[in-house]
């Protein structure tokens, strides 16, 4: 979901037996691009273990990650597991 306008919150549950979801998202005030994909190596998807965005690592907590959102195109992966 989106929380005023400009922080991408990511809070996925996904079945355990999913491999990876992929989305793309382009926010309709400013057209900024994020193409969202969500791995579950393990097929674990009990937390999240880690969040990039962009190649960075982003802080979060095991259930859920805020992304402030800026213009041009991203990518975020986030990874889950035991």
């Amino acid at each position: 979901r989106i929380e005023a306008g400009h922080t991408l919150v990511l809070q996925p549950c996904l079945p355990d037996d999913w491999p990876r979801v992929t989305l793309d998202y382009r926010h309709p005030a400013t057209g900024a691009r994020y193409r969202i994909q969500i791995v579950n190596p393990g097929g674990c998807s009990a937390r999240i273990c880690s969040v990039l965005l962009d190649g960075t690592p982003q802080p979060h907590s095991e259930k859920e990650t805020r992304l402030l959102m800026t213009d041009g195109e991203h990518e975020v992966v986030v990874t889950l597991g035991a």
